[in-house]
Parts: C-alpha cells; structure tokens; sequence
C-alpha cells in the first residue's frame, strides 16, 4: 500500500498529516482543491470491488440519516483504492489534529455521562436503522467508527458494508463480534450489527472492556443501571435466539429519559457508594439505629393507635359522602329531571346543582350531604303527591307503582314508602282486570290464546333524547313487544308470510306501512275480544320518543339501575330496522325507521335513523316491534296511505316530484312524461326550491332524479337559461347530469327512478287538456261511454303514481262498479290488453278488502293477482280489468284505464 508524506499530491488533495492507522487502511488529514480540511483514507485490501460496492451503497443512503458519515468522493487512484470524507472534529485539548471518536473519548474521560451516552447510541442505531432497511450490514461497528462531527456522533468506516444476504467473509473487531461470529459459525447479520452496537452502550456507560460484560461497576449509579440493563442484557447475550432481531426493538427499548435525582436521591446515591466503602462501619451505626427504634416503639404505638382511630373516622365521613354522590350525581339526569317534575324546572336544577357542589373538608361535606338528603326526602314526597294527583287511573296506578324503585323515590321514608304500596294495592284490587288484560309490572300475552305475542311491561319515566337532547316523558305505562314481530306472529295476524322469510321464528321483514296498519287492527281487535284493553289502548308501532325511552331508558331496583339494557327487550341493536310513528320526517311521504346496521359501516345501532317510502316493499332489514300503548283505531285509520301528491307551488311556479323505483326514466322520457302531464322537465335554479321540494317528496328524492340541465357552450345551464349554481365539469363521454340526494353529479346513470316536472300558473291551469299533452304512443285508445270519456295509457309504476298523473288531467283511475259496466268497456279494451297485461282501476285494498277509492263501497268479487308480482305485500295489490272484463288485482300494471267527464269542454 502506498505511504504518503505531508505535501504529496493524492487525488487533487494536499496531504497535511497522518491521521490514522487501522488493519483496513490509514487516514490522512488533506486540503482539498479549493481549501478544504477532509480526511483521505486509502484502503488497504486486496478485492478493491468489494470494498468500492460497500462505500457506493453506503454513500447512497447519507442523504436518508444525518448520523451516517458524509463521503464526497471514491475511486481508484495509483492502484490504490480510496475515498474523501467529511473531516471528524479534533479531539478537545489537544494542540493538534486527532479525531475525536467515541474510542478516544472513552480513553480520555474512561466513561461518558449516561445522558451523553443514551444520545450518541440512539443517534447511532438509527443510522444503522437506516443501513438495515436498505439491506446493508455494516459488519464492524465499534467505539473507533462512531466519530463526531460538528459535535453530533456519526456511524464511519464503510468500508465493510455488504448486502445481508451477499455477506460470504466475516468481518468486524474481536470483543464486538457475537460468538457465533467469531467463532467461525455464522457469517454477519443484522443481529450482529445489532450486537456489536450493544458491546458500544456498554463500554461508553460502564468504561470497561467489551469482555468485561455483563460486570457493572459498583459505583455506577443504580437507577441508571435499572433504565440500561434490559437492553444490555438482551442486546449482548451469547444467545442469539435471545437477543434482538430488529434494530427498531432496541431503539423501543433504549430509555425515552434518564432520570434526574433531587436532593434526597443525590444523598442516597451518596449513601449507597458510602455504605460500600464502609461496610463494617455502616453495620455498627445499623445496629445502634435498632435499638433507639425499639425503645421509642412503645411511645409511638400509642400514638399510632390514636392516629389510626382519626383515620377510621375520617374513612368514615369520606365514604359517607362517596355513598352520597353514588345515590344522587352519579344517576345524572335520570334524578335531575325526576327533580323538575317534583319542584319545577328551574328549582329541581339548582339542587341538583347542590348535589355536586359538596365542600372538600370531609366533615363539612358529610354535614352537607346529610342536610341535602332531607331535601330529597321531601323531594320525594312532592314527587309522590303530585302523581297521586293523576286522574287517569292506570297512568296514576303505574307512576305510583314504578317510582320507589327511581333515584328519586329510594329517599322516601320507608314508612311512607309502605303506605303508598298498601293505598295502590287496595285501588288496584278494587278495579283488578280481567285475565288476559295487561297488568302492571307483569308481561302481557293477549293477543291470542295460542301466547305467540310476549309483551314486556315498561313503566314510566323520563329520559333525555340523545338525538335532539330534549327531555322525553312517558307518563303512561305500555307493553312493548319483547322481541321484534316474527314471522310466525305476522301470520298469525295477515294469514301469510313476506316472501324472503324462510325461518318463521325470526324477525319479520319486508313489510309494508299498510299491512303494518293492519295488523295492528287485527291485534286490537283480538285483544279486546278476549278481554278489553284499558281504555284509550291500542296495538300499534311505536313512536320515536317511545323507541328512544326503551332504547336508552333504565329500569332501577331499589334506586339502583339494573344490568339489563334496553328494559330487558331484546333485539334492539339487530339488524332489523323497525317502524316507527314519527312526524319529526325529512320527506312528506315517507314513514320513519330506528336501528339496524348504520349506513357504510358494519355495526348495528338503535342510533341508525332511516326514512322509507310508504309503498316500499322490497327493503330486506325493515320490520317491526308492537306495542300495547296508549291510542285508538282511529289514529290507524289516519295513518293509512293511498298516496300523497308532492306537489309544491313556489316564487309562482308548480313543481312536483315522480319517483318510481318499478321505472328508470332517461333525459328524453322524462321530457316526454313533462309534456305529457301539460309542463316541462323542472329547472332547480336555487337552493330554497331544491329544499322545498325535497320536504314535500318520498325518500325516493333521495336517488338518482332527472333535471332540465345541458352543457352549452362551455358551461351548464338550465333549461330556463340561468347558470347551474356550484357547475360541474364538462362531461367526458358517458357522462349524464343528474340530482342525488340534493347534489347535482356527473356520472354513468343514464336512467334515473324519478323526475320533477315544472309548470307556470299558466300551463299549470291548462294540465287539463290532456288530449293535447299525451303522446299518440302512449294513449292506446279514447272513447266515451255512458256520459264519460276513457283513456287506456300506457305506462308502468306504483298504482299510486299513475292514479296521480290521472289527478294532473282532472280525472281519476276508472272505477266500473257494475258489472254491466265492465262489460261494455272490455269490448273497448280487449284489443289493447291481454291476461297478462290487466288495466289498473281506481281501487286499493284496505284492511284485509278491496275497495273503490271514490265511493268506499266494497268490491265483492275475489280479485287474484296476476302479471308480474315484484312485490310482496297485500296492500300494493290494485283492482285491474282483465281480458276476459273480470276483476283481478294486479301489482306492477303496464296499462291504466282513466275516465273523465264529457261535460268538461276544455278537454
């Protein structure tokens, strides 16, 4: 290998001074070509190949970690392999150049301060973290190859580095190699860097020799030998199964922060390397200590003992007061609105405010608590009074029977307490009700005597509503249905199941809001034959402030809530979603649903809050949950849908919405169906129309509906000639224009389930002149008989959507009572329709019958379904004419007969 002296020219670089020397090369100090001190090192090794690929690949990863050594330059120079390094710092104190390593410091100061040293070996594990990711192994990491620059240690010497898996010589220093290494077994892995890096903590902390390990030095400080000696333990140990596998677990393990002792360590630390010294004296001074402790341990036990006696009192008073909040913070609002209803709003907070205000001190705190008691005694008593007050005798009966076991009603008096039990037990009796009539506090199974239906009582109470956070009252007791309706109850009520519902003791799905009405008419009525209901009580669904006081009510015992969620009802948070009455809705025609699994998310929730279409039948999860509560047959009959016009008149202007999932409507149907019914495709040029229309729609508003916009001349417009408000993109190709949920889109949906038709007051007053609007393809035939004019269209939908476009034209589905009747107009019709093909009437069925909408009157014949049957429930089945001038029913029409009077001119 070439020697150079100071002066020589090697590589552009001026030599000032030998650095270094080392088994694997020597070190010069240099000025480069433009000034600069750098070190130069030739390396001294016969495959120059090898070493230039572990330097190139080291200098590849200097940018990714600033405690990697920065290399300017490698090659190969005179035969000799060399490379230009960032110059190391010189040696504090000394009066010329010598780098300052770790190894050299070690020399100097024996061992670093465990804060120094924590900071250069986690520095120098996250440049070989870096090393590690790449593939790279270094292969001899040791004090003398961790140098600082600029006062920041660095990993050096490259010149070994290798591909793990290309590792095929050893390498590294004798007392930093792991046995297995050294001894010829293995070649260098990762964990040998891993080792090797060990060997460096410890030196650095201890100042001893690699081979010294695991010895610690006794006066190394104990909490410090506490923080390193896992990580020594597990980094350095001659078991390679044991030790680390990865440089991120040592960098995991290394302490986050050393521990800084105050006076009192510092003296016992002091203590520690003293009491070492002087051992023997140290046991004498401990021996004299014991026998001064025993002669004052009899004066101190008496002490003690008094101590101890003020400890219990004072244990004492604080769990008086822990016991104290238990009974009344502790139960939230479930006591603060107990509190309003006994002492009124504003009066029942300010206590319950008190409650939670209790002094520090224990005494003044358990005084506190004790006169802050009697005021919930007295609470208590208004409470009962005022519910005594009550003139519905059930709902007296159950607020009596229900609230000593309340936060509020555990403060009673016993003796009270007792008295109010004896005066219900006395009125009860006096008005005790039949057998299968519900009681109060017990389950109620009267809907027939076969005990299919199980409905669990629920008694009284208030809660606030974790939706709206407004407080819900239930001053009247129900028995809500133990589980959701199952199919084997459904059938017991309709006499049929849903198709899709295979396991009859499971809940029932695919229900329908009118077959829903239904069945509680039935219950009702099955209830009150076998033994009357209490007066002002129906079977029904529940409401949302009812679904949301069994969902998130607590039943008490003794003041104390029971374990049992939801009142003990199962099948709250199931994956059925369960109708419920509410008149808090989004849409016009739509009907509420709680629960089942939440929207883009794979859990089941009571907070899942839905709208459906009323005629939606197809929904696989909805289903239901009755209730004995209080109402009467003629709320059902007020709930019962035969379908709802979403019309709106806004700034002038008439809008309506058509949503028909049986139906996609593309841009050109949906223009022709405008026409059709005397107006044109809507133009929503604003954000109040937009929700004007959205609130007297369906939940259908909710899909893909068509507009009035096209892309012209480099924008989107309306059809009216005003900008799209937030425009789109221009539209790539297969890109339509449509509305979703309020927003308008871009995308592949070229059919829509709905459109909004727009007319002026004008052209809305002429919708009338509906021979001028309907198009020849649509209108299969007109004819007049018996002073009115038919017309069979054709067009398919919900029945409830085409008897609302007859509406639009001032007429109404056909309604051919007689039979005579229905004879002449088949011979009208027979050419257009087929046994397959009915025309739809203007009937519906309601409560287990066909009806005709306009006079009521019953429809005698039985009507079976025929075409298509998309859908599962009785109540979506319409009259039809068949081809043969019969009767039937039909669930998804194609034709539909309307008729209109002739006297009517502007026709």
């Amino acid at each position: 290998m070439i020697e150079l002296k100071a002066g020589d020219i090697f590589a552009g670089c001026k030599i000032i001074s030998v650095a270094g020397h080392g088994g694997f090369g020597t070190v010069y100090l240099a000025e480069n070509a433009i000034g600069q001190q750098v070190a130069l090192k030739i390396v001294n090794t016969t495959d120059k190949e090898r070493e230039l690929r572990g330097i190139r690949a080291f200098m590849k990863l200097v940018p990714a970690s600033p405690y990697l050594l920065p290399i300017h330059h490698v090659g190969i120079e005179q035969d000799e392999l060399f490379y230009i390094m960032e110059l190391a710092d010189s040696l504090p104190g000394s009066p010329y150049y010598i780098a300052d390593t770790l190894s050299k410091r070690l020399k100097l100061y024996h061992r670093l301060k465990p804060r120094e040293v924590l900071d250069v070996i986690r520095k120098i594990a996250q440049s070989l973290q870096v090393l590690h990711r790449a593939g790279l192994i270094h292969r001899d990491i040791k004090p003398g190859n961790i140098i600082f620059i600029h006062g920041e240690p660095v990993l050096s010497d490259p010149g070994l580095c290798a591909v793990a898996e290309n590792s095929i010589s050893l390498a590294g220093t004798p007392g930093f190699m792991p046995p297995e290494c050294f001894f010829g077994e293995e070649k260098n892995s990762y964990q040998s860097d891993i080792y090797a890096l060990g060997k460096c903590l410890y030196c650095a902390l201890t100042g001893e020799a690699p081979s010294r390990f695991p010895h610690l030095p006794g006066d190394l400080s104990s909490s410090i030998c506490r923080k390193f000696l896992p990580v020594l333990l597990k980094s350095c140990n001659s078991k390679k199964k044991k030790r680390y596998t990865d440089i991120s677990e040592f960098i995991r393990d290394l302490p986050e922060k050393l521990p800084r002792p105050g006076k009192l360590a510092k003296i016992a630390e002091a203590f520690r390397q003293w009491k070492l010294m002087h051992a023997r004296l140290f046991h004498a001074i401990f021996a004299g200590i014991i026998l001064i402790i025993a002669s004052i341990t009899g004066l101190c036990y008496h002490i003690e003992q008094r101590h101890q006696a003020e400890s219990l009192r004072i244990a004492a008073l604080r769990q008086e007061v822990a016991d104290f909040r238990a009974e009344t913070v502790e139960k939230g609002s479930d006591l603060l609105l107990q509190l309003e209803y006994a002492l009124g709003e504003k009066p029942g907070e300010e206590l319950f405010k008190l409650l939670d205000a209790l002094p520090d001190a224990p005494e003044k705190a358990a005084a506190r608590s004790r006169e802050l008691r009697q005021m919930l005694v007295d609470a208590a008593k208004k409470s009962a009074e005022k519910s005594k007050s009550e003139p519905n005798m059930l709902y007296r009966h159950a607020q009596l029977l229900a609230f000593p076991d309340t936060p509020l009603g555990h403060f009673l008096d016993p003796d009270f307490k007792e008295k109010l039990k004896q005066d219900i037990d006395v009125e009860m009796q006096a008005n005790q009700p039949e057998r299968f009539s519900p009681k109060l506090n017990a389950t109620y199974c009267g809907v027939d005597t076969t005990r299919t239906f199980e409905f669990s009582y629920i008694p009284p109470g208030q809660i606030i509503s974790p939706r709206t956070g407004k407080k819900i009252s239930i001053n009247y007791p129900m028995w809500v249905g133990n589980s959701e309706m199952t199919s084997l109850q459904f059938s017991r009520l309709l006499s049929y199941i849903p198709p899709g519902n295979k396991d009859i003791n499971a809940p029932v799905t695919r229900i329908v809001w009118n077959d829903l009405l239904y069945a509680c008419a039935i219950a009702t009525r099955n209830c009150n034959m076998m033994s009357p209901l209490p007066d002002g009580y129906i079977v029904r669904p529940l409401t949302e402030e009812e679904y949301e006081y069994c969902a998130y009510g607590k039943s008490y015992r003794n003041g104390i809530a029971t374990s049992t969620p939801h009142f003990g009802l199962s099948g709250m948070d199931s994956f059925v979603r369960e109708i419920l009455i509410s008149g808090d809705r989004e849409f016009l025609d739509s009907y509420l649903t709680r629960g089942g699994k939440t929207p883009h998310k794979d859990e089941y929730s009571c907070d899942n809050r839905r709208e459906i279409a009323f005629y939606q039948s197809y929904a696989p999860d909805i289903g239901t949950r009755l209730a004995v509560a209080p109402g009467n047959l003629e709320l059902l009959e007020q709930k019962f849908q035969s379908g709802t016009p979403n019309h709106v008149v806004f700034n002038g202007k008439h809008y309506e919405f058509f949503g028909n999932i049986l139906t996609m409507f593309n841009r050109q149907i949906s223009d022709e169906y405008c026409k059709m019914l005397g107006g044109r495709l809507a133009s929503i040029e604003s954000e109040e129309l937009l929700n004007a229309i959205k609130h007297h729609s369906s939940p259908a508003f909710a899909y893909h509906i068509q507009v009035a916009a096209d892309f012209r001349d480099g924008k989107w417009v309306w059809a009216n000639g005003k900008e799209v408000q937030n425009p789109l993109s221009e539209p790539k190709e297969k890109q339509f224009f449509f509305m979703e949920n309020g927003e308008f889109k871009l995308g592949p949906m070229s059919k829509c389930p709905g459109f909004i038709c727009e007319w002026t007051e004008e052209e809305y007053q002429h919708r009338q002149e509906w021979k001028k609007h309907i198009p020849p393809k649509m209108l299969l035939t007109s004819f007049q008989l018996d002073g009115k004019e038919y017309a069979l269209i054709k067009s398919t939908g919900y029945p409830h959507l085409l008897r609302r476009y007859a509406e639009i034209w001032g007429g109404k589905l056909a309604e051919p009572e007689t039979a005579e009747l229905r004879k002449k107009l088949i011979e009208k019709l027979r050419p257009f329709i087929s046994d397959r093909t009915p025309a739809l009437l203007g009937g519906i069925w309601k409560n287990g019958e066909y009806i005709w909408m306009t006079s009521g009157n019953k429809i005698e014949e039985k009507l079976d379904i025929k075409g298509m049957i998309p859908d599962n429930a009785l109540s979506l089945a319409h009259p039809a004419l068949d081809h043969d001038g019969n009767l039937c029913a039909i669930l998804s029409p194609k034709f539909f007969l309307v008729e209109f009077p002739v006297s009517d001119s502007t026709r």
